[in-house]
């Protein structure tokens, strides 16, 4: 696999065995508890990424336009920090804008009963249950997971990466969250 192959559709070789070796994992089920929620409980999506400033800004402004009811927040967010402008370029591509966007802390984030936190990466996701197990009704879920016909249960960090693998990135965002909407029926809306 060449290193352009890798980096815009994967984000670079170890980001695509990253993807390999989560990818057995989910089908070993290592992964399965992520697809254990229960719909009828969620109200909000609350998608968390690392920075808050690419993966879950441009997931939360476009399942906003759907009529969902959602947050976001990154579990190293610095607040108050604008989209990614790779990020905001890229969505502006896709047809949502990401410039009111300002990024928020998990720190800081005031979770509700019914929040559904999405996570892009296992590792993520693993922090994030430890979190939401002291918090009464909060679920965690990986987007990825919900990805048909193959689940892509790592999406990597496009931070400072192609415009080519943002646009890889933001297209598995889409398709993730069409399969967790189907999962959720008519979903928390606004």
């Amino acid at each position: 696999m060449g290193r352009p192959f890798a980096l815009e559709l994967y984000g670079g070789r170890r980001a695509f065995l990253q993807l390999l070796r989560e990818q057995l994992r989910h089908h070993a089920g290592a992964l399965a508890a992520y697809r254990r929620i229960d719909a009828a409980a969620v109200r909000r999506l609350v998608f968390i990424c690392k920075g808050n400033i690419c993966r879950s800004a441009y997931a939360a402004e476009l399942a906003r336009r759907q009529g969902l009811v959602v947050d976001s927040a990154g579990l190293e967010g610095d607040p108050g920090t604008p989209a990614d402008p790779k990020a905001r370029a890229c969505a502006t591509r896709f047809g949502l804008s990401l410039d009111a966007h300002r990024a928020q802390a998990l720190d800081d984030f005031e979770w509700r009963e019914g929040d559904l936190l999405v996570a892009f990466e296992p590792a993520h996701a693993q922090r994030l249950a430890s979190w939401a197990a002291a918090r009464q009704g909060v679920q965690v879920t990986l987007l990825g997971c919900w990805m048909r016909p193959w689940p892509w249960p790592y999406l990597h960090d496009p931070y400072g990466l192609s415009p080519a693998y943002f646009d890889a990135c933001f297209t598995r965002i889409a398709a993730g969250l069409a399969g967790l909407r189907r999962q959720l029926g008519e979903g928390p809306h606004g």
